[in-house]
């Protein structure tokens, strides 16, 4: 009579060993996401800031590669209130945003309106990362671009040193 309580207590237990290891195997690819995301981050900030100390016309290529759930990287002026969405495309020419910022994420042009932000870095769409704006000093996108936006894993940030600041474009 209670061999088969062992057996059915057995498969309850096994069950939840089975999603406990599956619950674990998912965080693990949201924490190695956010990795890739503080990595490129700090790599930008890393490169503005020894940029802007170099002479003009220093320039250095980066590829956008950060976690999966991110779509566009995106950088905006926050001096600059005219919104122009650009694009860089895999053949590195700028292009207009195809259906401007509402189609890359309609929520960005009210945040980067915002009277509160000072970020000038977006992750999009917003959701798909913990922290999904930051501020990122000396850097500026290229006049007319604003915001510009890289396509994850398929397009390269070129950074170019100014007078004052390091140009993204």
């Amino acid at each position: 009579m209670s061999e088969p309580f062992v057996w059915i207590f057995a498969l309850i237990v096994g069950a939840l060993i089975l999603i406990w290891g599956i619950k674990t195997v998912m965080d693990l690819k949201d924490t190695a996401d956010t990795v890739d995301l503080g990595r490129f981050k700090t790599q930008i900030e890393t490169l503005a800031k020894s940029m802007k100390n170099q002479g003009e016309g220093s320039s250095e290529v980066i590829p956008v590669q950060v976690g999966a759930k991110v779509k566009f990287v995106c950088f905006s002026n926050t001096e600059d209130t005219t919104i122009s969405c650009k694009m860089k495309g895999k053949d590195g020419t700028l292009k207009d945003c195809p259906g401007g910022t509402a189609a890359i994420d309609p929520a960005l042009e009210l945040r980067m309106k915002s009277a509160k932000n000072t970020d000038n870095m977006w992750i999009l769409p917003f959701g798909s990362s913990k922290k999904d704006s930051f501020k990122i000093l000396y850097i500026k996108p290229i006049a007319g671009a604003n915001p510009i936006c890289y396509q994850n894993g398929k397009a390269s940030i070129e950074m170019e040193t100014r007078d004052t600041f390091v140009e993204i474009k």
